[in-house]
């Protein structure tokens, strides 16, 4: 698989086209898209995750918006994963949810590079479900999660796969970042 601009040292992510939805180069002096193949320059960033295929809350927040992987944002919702729903049996399903849809929604959102559509996601979820987590209101901030998990899935046409969560089989620690795939989808 072909490594994309999205994960160079080279793309400055916070230097953006004010005319498109592409960042500089450093190497080739041109602006890209991070969803563009890498070129013979390509030096991987190993801080970033940023393709499709990964995380899609961070594909929006950093390859499409342009923050930092660890901007306060993405640092308290990655704590929250961490601390509060790994620790509760009743949420793990929603880890292993993010896990299957995951990849087909960041997939979607790069190819799409919509940073209107992204600003939105950030805006209308993102931020109130951070807010909620902040005053220590964790189910609303879970409502809002999944209510935005519905929204993605209803626009980008994603199949909901039918599974069981057994927890003998699950690698607690590998939950909630995107990366799990199915073998038959």
């Amino acid at each position: 698989m072909s490594s994309k601009c999205g994960t160079c040292l080279n793309l400055n992510l916070k230097e953006k086209s004010k005319y498109s939805d592409k960042y500089w180069c450093q190497e080739r002096k041109n602006y890209f898209e991070p969803t563009d193949y890498s070129c013979s320059y390509y030096i991987e960033d190993p801080n970033r995750v940023r393709t499709p295929g990964s995380c899609y809350i961070t594909t929006i927040v950093c390859n499409i918006l342009g923050y930092d992987d660890n901007c306060e944002l993405l640092t308290i919702l990655r704590n929250f994963r961490e601390l509060y729903l790994k620790q509760n049996e009743k949420f793990l399903h929603l880890l292993v949810e993010y896990d299957i849809i995951g990849p087909n929604i960041s997939y979607e959102i790069a190819k799409e590079n919509n940073y209107s559509f992204c600003l939105i996601i950030l805006q209308g979820y993102l931020i109130p479900c951070v807010n909620f987590i902040k005053n220590n209101q964790f189910e609303e901030a879970i409502n809002i999660y999944k209510m935005m998990v519905k929204h993605l899935i209803n626009k980008f046409n994603i199949n909901q796969v039918e599974y069981e969560v057994n927890l003998s089989d699950i690698d607690i620690n590998s939950l909630g970042k995107g990366r799990k795939k199915l073998l038959n989808t």
